[in-house]
Parts: C-alpha cells; structure tokens; sequence
C-alpha cells in the first residue's frame, strides 16, 4: 500500500480488496461488479481492465451481458466482432450452428446473444438453441432460448416445441424447482394443449410431496386455466397425503365459486371455518357471501343449526357473530348471546 495516493486511500482501498477478493473468488460476480464499478470511478478509472473483465463474464448474469452489448454497440464495434467471429468458422459461414456451438461454444453463444440483442430474434433462435443443446441446463442463456422459441412458436408450432423440450430439461435438471415444471406445460397451454400440458403441471406436487404449497400451486395452475375439477382434485390429493381434510378450504371453495357452485363453496368455507380454531378466510368469505340472494339462506340455516346446542365450538359462535354482524342484525346478535350465555356449560364459551 505505500504507492496508494492519500487523496483516493479509500477508492484504492476498494480497488486492492476486490482485486484480491476476484482472484480468490474468481466466479462470485458480486467482485465482478464490485471491480466494473472502480474501473468506472475517476480516481481508479481503468478502461481496458473494464473491458477485460466485463468480456470475461458477460455470459454469466442478465445485467453484464446488457453492459456488454451496449458497450459494443456504443464503441461501434459491434457489427465487426460480429463478422470477425462468423469468419472464423467454417460452420458458421454455412449456418452450422450446431458445429459452432460444439467448435466454440462461447462464439456461438455471442452471436445468438447479439441477434437477440438487436431484436433479430428468428435469426438468433438457431444459434441459441445449438448452445441449449450443447449445455442443457445452463443459466442463463438456456432459459432466454426457451422464451425466445416460446414466443416465435405463433409464427411455426415446432419453435413451441422445442420451447417445451428446453424447459422439460431445465426441469429435468433441477426436479425440486416446480415453478420449471409449471411453465413447460403454460408453453402447450399457449396453443391451447392442456392435454399435453396436464403431465407437466401433475408433476409438479412431487417436487416437495410433505409440503402443502406443492399440491396449491399445481391446482392454481389448472385454476388459472378454468379447469376447476383438475384443481380441486389435486386438493384433496394434497389432503389425503397430507392427512388434513380441511386444508385449502378457502382456495376450493374460491374454485366452487368458479364453478357457479354455491352449496359446494359454502361446504368447502364452513369446513375451513369450523376446523381448529377456525380458518379466518374461510370464515369472512362466509359472512360477505351471506348478504347474497344464491348464498344467504343455506348459510342462514347453517350457521344458526351449528350454534343451536348448549355448548357450540367457539369456531361455530365466532362464525355465526361474524354472519350477523355482517348483516348488521344487532337484536338477533344479542339474543343469540343471551341464551348461548344462560345455556352454555363451558367456561371459554361464557368469556
């Protein structure tokens, strides 16, 4: 540190540590961009050690490919990096992508990335997708090629196909991310395949089969597509693995509601309601749905047959209190009170 200028201790301070911190840690891109910054800043500007760095590891993350590619088209040397790279290889020069991306993959990858970069994506769909199958399971670029088929499938079916093929091995590759099984069946689902897509979406409650958010998304998936009986299925599959009958009370009798269904909502909502200490939701989607003409009678009836012993589950007092309420029948409130107060055998229920 003794040729460190007084003036700019703490900006070369900074460049020294991030410096030592990269070549320890050469693929933790926090120092990547920890060190773009310093060559940027007046007091430790450095521009060529920038541009190294930056085409060392542009590939690596969204944001320093975007840095990279405006900094090429900035410079103006975009165009002729371009043509020096295709010069190269013969297989480049006859369209063999597949030959590039075998050859020179990092070649290969730039000029697809370029393409896409300047909005040529049917020209850049080839050439990503001779990487994707080289490296299958690659961040990012595998994930950028299979959007990129996905959204040119409008103008040819087969780029859809692929698109799934690329996001089927994604999910191939890591089974435990669900979200991947999701949107290769969404691919199909564009083209309206559910019966294609379905197998997808199945899959996706293995990824974690002791957790009960596995089975609620893959039925908000078949939910968000209007095919409410495949959605409640996967529910009360979740139930049966799970052994918990009122769980995901709420969300199907949300799909029931979908379905015009009131007597099958109302079931669902009132099994969240009374179980345990009952389900919040459950219990104020009962209120609002009882000032409803399709809805009011059954839960009238309901409700007031659940508090009609002695000693009712408080689940059952809190629902009812919250029904009346709701429709603002304060004398029916206080008698039900009254005599639940005079009848009741049970402490809790009298506090």
């Amino acid at each position: 540190f003794q040729d460190i200028n007084v003036g700019s201790f703490d900006a070369q301070m900074y460049l020294r540590l991030n410096r030592y911190a990269h070549q320890r840690f050469p693929h933790d891109l926090v120092f990547v961009r920890n060190l773009l910054r310093a060559y940027e800043d007046r007091r430790t500007r450095d521009r060529a050690a920038w541009e190294k760095l930056l085409r060392e590891h542009w590939f690596h993350a969204d944001d320093l490919r975007a840095r990279f590619f405006a900094f090429l088209v900035n410079s103006g040397g975009l165009e002729r990096e371009l043509a020096a790279l295709e010069a190269q290889s013969a297989d480049a020069r006859a369209g063999n992508w597949n030959g590039v991306a075998r050859e020179n993959p990092v070649a290969a990858l730039t000029l697809g990335e370029a393409e896409a970069w300047r909005c040529h994506f049917e020209d850049a769909a080839p050439k990503l997708l001779a990487v994707s199958i080289e490296a299958p399971a690659d961040e990012p670029f595998v994930p950028r090629a299979a959007a990129l088929h996905r959204s040119l499938a409008y103008e040819d079916s087969t780029n859809g196909d692929i698109a799934v093929a690329l996001y089927e091995g994604l999910a191939n590759a890591q089974p435990g991310d669900r979200q991947r099984w999701a949107i290769a069946g969404d691919t199909l689902a564009d083209r309206g395949l559910f019966a294609r897509a379905e197998p997808f979406w199945a899959r996706m409650p293995a990824s974690a089969p002791g957790a009960p958010e596995s089975y609620l998304d893959a039925a908000t998936v078949f939910w968000d597509y209007y095919l409410f009986d495949d959605a409640l299925r996967l529910l009360d599959e979740g139930r049966r693995k799970l052994a918990q009958p009122a769980l995901y009370a709420y969300e199907a009798g949300a799909i029931h509601e979908g379905k015009n269904d009131p007597d099958g909502a109302i079931q669902q909502y009132l099994q969240g309601a009374l179980a345990g200490e009952g389900d919040y939701s459950s219990r104020e989607r009962l209120a609002t749905l009882s000032r409803r003409a399709a809805y009011r009678e059954t839960i009238e009836q309901a409700t007031s047959r659940l508090t009609a012993g002695r000693n009712p589950s408080l689940a059952a007092v809190r629902l009812r209190v919250d029904v009346l309420r709701r429709q603002e029948r304060t004398e029916d409130l206080r008698a039900v009170l009254l005599r639940l107060a005079g009848d009741t055998e049970s402490p809790e229920l009298l506090a």
